[in-house]
């Protein structure tokens, strides 16, 4: 399984992580991961090529199989979209794969 966790701070999206195999098919050929790391890649490169945040953390590890990206509150207004559609896809991914997939929130 999946677990993908939104961390908030006053209500405010602050990061986000994905681990996990979702165990949909195979490593390689699981669609929902490819979908999952997909956005998580989207959010690091938009947060920090694109939008040019500074201070933003972010852990890869393939072993662990873990995406984690996060930024300071005082920057969400910038990168607002962004990071509302990445939440908003993941948790329609999340919703037509729930077997697969758990989303929880967390509040710093």
């Amino acid at each position: 399984m999946t677990n993908i966790t939104f961390t908030f701070q006053n209500k405010i999206l602050t990061g986000i992580r994905a681990q996990g195999h979702s165990g949909y098919a195979e490593k390689g050929s699981d669609i929902i991961c490819a979908a999952v790391s997909t956005l998580m890649q989207a959010l690091l490169l938009g947060i920090m090529d694109v939008a040019k945040i500074p201070s933003v953390t972010a852990r890869i590890d393939d072993e662990k199989i873990l995406i984690s990206v996060s930024w300071l509150a005082k920057y969400s207004s910038k990168i607002q979209i962004l990071t509302h559609t990445i939440e908003k896809s993941l948790r329609q991914i999340a919703s037509e794969n729930s077997g697969y997939i758990k989303i929880s929130e967390e509040n710093i």
